[in-house]
């Protein structure tokens, strides 16, 4: 465990490493490794599920305790990919239809979310608040910031136009 320790410390700081740890190890080294940067998600590999759920729930980064293989697997590669997501800009893809000369045009173009939605829209805050979240799940802390400002920064504008508050 201290040999592991050590050299998650020794990792730069924009490292992003995933973990796998027995329930045994787990328990013994979770506590001190949890608050490190470099980890940004810990999984539990064990073959008694209750018990080490128990003093696992206390760790945000512990992401799941997992006794079958597959299912660890499928998991890893879930989250990995929604963390890509949160790590890529947001965009959306708009289809319009033009009618102009009697001819149907389909284009596409790809903006920013809040070029789409006004920014009264309860939507656009809650979307910040859920990025927010996953990006600090995922061990992303400035990802996540810039995503709760943005929320902050929207919720005020709203209050400021005299919106309703989207708490």
């Amino acid at each position: 465990a201290k040999t592991c320790q050590e050299y998650i410390k020794k990792q730069s700081q924009k490292a992003q490493l995933i973990m796998i740890v027995s329930g045994r190890l787990g328990r013994e080294i979770v506590p001190s490794i949890h608050e490190l940067r470099q980890v940004i998600s810990i999984y539990v590999y064990c073959m008694d599920k209750k018990s080490h759920e128990q003093w696992a729930r206390n760790f945000e980064k512990v992401k799941a305790v997992i006794v079958e293989l597959n299912e660890l697997i499928s998991r890893i590669g879930t989250d990995h990919r929604m963390q890509k997501i949160v790590e890529e800009p947001l965009s959306i893809n708009i289809f319009t239809t033009s009618t102009n000369t009697g001819t149907s045009a389909m284009g596409t173009s790809t903006m920013g979310v809040n070029e789409q939605l006004p920014p009264s829209d309860p939507l656009l805050y809650d979307l910040y608040q859920d990025l927010g979240k996953f990006a600090s799940q995922v061990g992303n802390l400035d990802k996540s910031m810039e995503w709760r400002q943005k929320a902050i920064v929207l919720q005020q504008q709203n209050e400021l136009a005299g919106k309703q508050s989207y708490e």
